[in-house]
């Protein structure tokens, strides 16, 4: 085996690929097309390793080779589906639907349940991102910086408005649930 090999196999460990795993599921929100997603990132930083800086955030580096992909898949998915004809009482039955598959292991520890769940897929896709980065992998700050490439004030402000709009769509089940009133 080759001193890249090595090396490689070193930076990602079990840890940064179940991370990768979880966040690589959000995105795409099935598991298919989570594990195509994971491979294509891995095969990426593979051909890109040179590039690596040793001793940085291995993980952080592979979810921005992962947001990059899925942003360039999602571009070239929605011109294509510019010409095809879309039933979007379907999509949104789809959208409003976000439940974890039993077979998918996901980082975060402690049950959540459904409505928390649903709420969180209710978000946009970059409010996602920040609350499970932040809350369900541990991220810091900085490194929710580093994997997404986008300054320290969208990153505190994006957390801020998520917070809000989960706050907003839980509010009902934590009145009935808790009985607090928010």
């Amino acid at each position: 085996m080759s001193e890249e090999h090595v090396a490689f196999n070193q930076e990602v460990t079990p840890l940064v690929l179940k991370k990768l795993r979880s966040q690589a599921f959000f995105l795409t929100h099935d598991p298919d097309d989570a594990k195509d997603l994971m491979q294509i990132t891995l095969l990426r930083a593979w051909r890109s390793w040179r590039q690596y800086e040793p001793g940085s955030n291995c993980g952080a580096w592979l979810c921005m080779i992962m947001r990059n992909l899925h942003i360039n898949n999602y571009r070239k998915k929605s011109k294509s589906l510019n010409k095809v004809n879309i039933n979007y009482e379907d999509l949104e039955k789809g959208y409003e639907k976000f439940v974890v598959p039993p077979n998918m292991e996901l980082s975060f520890d402690g049950p959540f349940s459904d409505e928390v769940m649903g709420a969180l897929g209710k978000l946009q896709e970059k409010y996602q991102v920040m609350i499970v980065l932040r809350h369900f992998e541990g991220y810091s700050y900085k490194e929710i910086v580093e994997s997404l490439g986008c300054p320290i004030g969208t990153v505190r402000s994006n957390l801020h408005r998520a917070k809000e709009a989960l706050k907003l769509l839980l509010a009902d089940y934590a009145k009935e649930k808790y009985n607090i009133a928010i």
